[in-house]
């Protein structure tokens, strides 16, 4: 028990590690909610193996190593394609239907730029 709070107590405080260099490096690349996201799981993980007795020391390095994956991992887009082989047309969780390839042109045609999405040019005020 006095080995664990020893071990718990020498766990580096966030703002600590927030200056860091590589973790600081992450601040430059991801949102700070993202950072402090990946550095509080990584210690909150830290405190549970250490409750569990699973760890004997605290290795700054590895901590530091552990919240670049953790960010990294996080930063990275969720989205893939799939294949819908439920049955189901309109799949909810599957993103509905596929647009057509020409939704998709004008998609990218008008979605980059203003576009009178809700303005009524003919009558010059907003409203469609």
């Amino acid at each position: 028990m006095a080995a664990e709070k020893g071990l718990l107590r020498q766990i580096p405080r966030v703002d600590e590690l927030l200056e860091e260099g590589p973790v600081k490096d992450l601040l430059l690349r991801y949102p700070r909610k993202v950072v402090l996201e990946g550095v509080r799981k990584v210690l909150d993980e830290l405190r549970a193996r250490i409750r569990k007795g699973r760890e004997e020391g605290i290795d700054r390095p590895r901590i530091v190593q552990h919240i670049l994956q953790e960010v990294e991992r996080a930063g990275r887009p969720h989205l893939r394609r799939v294949i819908n082989a439920t049955g189901v047309v309109l799949h909810t969780n599957l993103g509905r239907a596929p647009l057509s390839r020409r939704a998709l042109e004008r998609l990218v045609e008008i979605g980059g730029r203003y576009s009178n999405l809700e303005y009524d040019l003919q009558k010059g005020r907003r409203g469609l």
